[in-house]
């Protein structure tokens, strides 16, 4: 009984091994370049729909590293909108407003390196950095004034800072923007407004776009991308429907909106097989008894 066990035992031992090898034996599935450039045609969460010069349409899937993603380009001032995030520097007195116009604003999104707040612009490495002023620590100015040697302060106008923050609201062409504390400026007669930002969904439907993408060739028109830019032709403005190009996959697109792989494929067809020739099987086996 015991030699029957243990020869059952090796048998299974040999098939595992046998299989195993197989496995690592088989080919990785091939992988095709998607065309690098093409229209934006819609956005929808995780995906873009993409139309190729040659009139094929593909869903593209997104990865999770949005840092390559570019969307670069210029807008008007009627543009802007609360909730965007800006970053712009200048000069601004102790009630955090600009003493100056702005003259130029950039549409950003957070990135490494960046930081949310205000911050002198001579003096990054610290929020509300080491020249006094305007957002120096209370206890840090009056520890300076005790020092007799203590050169003489500088006026919070004297001190150019750099503001990293959402725009709160926007009335009678003052801008309010929330950055650890309101910042209120007025912009320049002819500003120049700059977009460097990660969301799709603020490309125009029909934009040009540039992508390095690759698909599985028995899944043409669904492709995951490693990479992603927009460089936008037109001034953004503020009668551009941006979300305009936004649409919902369909049942069948959501499921296959990354591609698949064959292997994976063919192992859940084998499932499939023998679970349908399973009840064959015992049928057969009832009527010979």
């Amino acid at each position: 009984m015991s030699s029957t066990i243990r020869f059952i035992a090796a048998s299974v031992l040999v098939v595992l091994v046998v299989a195993s090898a197989q496995s690592q034996d088989r080919p990785k599935p091939k992988r095709d370049k998607m065309p690098p450039e093409g229209k934006l045609i819609g956005v929808a969460r995780g995906m873009i729909k993409v139309q190729t010069e040659d009139g094929g349409q593909w869903l593209v899937a997104l990865g999770r590293d949005t840092e390559a993603i570019s969307v670069v380009g210029s807008a008007d001032p009627s543009w802007l909108r609360p909730g965007m995030l800006v970053r712009f520097s200048g000069h601004f007195n102790r009630k955090g407003e600009a003493v100056a116009p702005i003259k130029e604003v950039s549409v950003v999104t957070m990135r490494e390196g960046m930081r949310f707040g205000i911050t002198p612009a001579n003096a990054p490495s610290r929020f509300g950095g080491t020249g006094g002023g305007l957002f120096a620590d209370e206890e840090e100015e009056k520890a300076r004034a005790a020092k007799p040697t203590r050169p003489k302060k500088a006026k919070p106008e004297d001190i150019k800072y750099v503001v990293v923050g959402k725009i709160a609201k926007i009335r009678k062409g003052e801008y309010s923007i929330a950055a650890g504390r309101l910042i209120k400026f007025e912009l320049d007669e002819k500003p120049r407004i700059d977009i460097d930002v990660t969301d799709l969904s603020l490309v125009p439907q029909g934009a040009s776009i540039k992508l390095d993408a690759w698909y599985y060739p028995n899944q043409p028109g669904r492709a995951m991308a490693s990479k992603i830019t927009v460089a936008l032709e037109k001034t953004l403005a503020g009668e551009t429907k941006t979300r305009r190009g936004a649409f919902k996959p369909a049942a069948a697109d959501a499921k296959k909106e990354q591609p698949q792989d064959d292997t994976k494929e063919d192992s859940k067809d084998d499932a499939k097989k023998e679970s349908k020739d399973e009840p064959k099987e015992k049928a057969d086996d009832e009527k010979k008894q």
